[in-house]
């Protein structure tokens, strides 16, 4: 796994952060509750990152297992989030804006040069869960163009 490739797509993050304080930790696991932005305010850290060859679903990397990077968010009152990848000399922390409906959260970036990014999550057992089958990823480790992937990033509250 490539670091700057995690950062390519460690909107990801971004869009976790939004996510990262679904509602409250009902132990059923239900996430057909109606939640509101302010379900997620709160702190979280990424447990996993996963990303997924969609063309070869045996190739498969978690990056944070794998030690190349750390993820942590905080989403404010009023759906505002602050995320930050912590992947060495990749590093980036970025500020966006979330809003969930039903069981999809979309973030949109505060700089015009990140992608709006769109995830179907599940909150199970007071961990998130955020899905992404339209991501990308450079399976190589070699700066080579990253190919189309399904990143599933899960977290927990801090």
């Amino acid at each position: 796994m490539h670091l700057r490739s995690a950062l390519r797509v460690s909107s990801i993050a971004l869009m976790l952060v939004a996510l990262a304080g679904c509602g409250d930790d009902d132990p059923t696991g239900s996430s057909d509750d109606a939640l509101t932005i302010e379900d997620f305010v709160g702190s979280w850290t990424g447990t996993s990152l996963v990303f997924t060859n969609n063309a070869n679903p045996s190739e498969s990397v978690d990056v944070i297992a794998e030690g190349a990077a750390a993820v942590r968010f905080t989403v404010l009152t009023g759906g505002g989030t602050r995320t930050w990848v912590d992947a060495g000399a990749d590093s980036d922390e970025w500020d966006a804006l979330v809003s969930i409906s039903g069981n999809t959260m979309t973030s949109v970036p505060a700089e015009s040069s990140r992608p709006t990014r769109t995830y179907t999550f599940t909150f199970v057992g007071g961990v998130l869960t955020l899905t992404d089958t339209n991501s990308e990823f450079d399976f190589t480790d070699t700066d080579a163009t990253p190919v189309s992937a399904t990143e599933v990033a899960t977290f927990v509250r801090n």
